[in-house]
């Protein structure tokens, strides 16, 4: 798997979520922002994606079918990939994520967000800027 390109710009951030409205939502918002998004639609799905393409950051629902996020995450981790990562959940128990180490979550984020919520987030775990538009 390829590392993160930091040089690149603007970022390309893959975003993971099986709701198909809020991801094309969540899409428009980061295209908008600056950045180029690839979305899927579950964990299995963006742990091919990820075996293809190098992210700056991925962003990922947990309670997704086939893998969820936080199995994702720990695949990631296992594989020693050190990937920029924001957990996104509807559920609260997913706060206490954020404080595991082995994990090392970026961000957490609970539904429903702010646009300016989202944006924010993604700025400070994105190693490369986006592109001024």
């Amino acid at each position: 798997m390829a590392a993160p390109e930091t040089s690149r710009w603007p970022a390309r951030i893959l975003l993971l979520d099986d709701e198909p409205a809020l991801s094309r939502l969540m899409a428009v918002l980061l295209a908008r922002a600056g950045y180029m998004v690839d979305t899927a639609g579950d964990g299995e799905e963006g742990w091919a994606a990820l075996n293809v393409r190098p992210y700056d950051l991925l962003m990922t629902d947990n309670d997704m079918p086939r893998l969820t996020g936080l199995e994702l995450v720990r695949r990631l981790r296992t594989s020693g990939i050190a990937l920029p990562i924001i957990m996104v959940s509807g559920s609260e128990h997913v706060r206490a994520l954020a404080e595991d180490g082995v994990l090392r979550l970026n961000a957490v984020m609970l539904k429903p967000f702010n646009p300016a919520e989202l944006i924010a987030q993604v700025e400070r775990a994105c190693p490369a800027r986006p592109r001024v538009l």
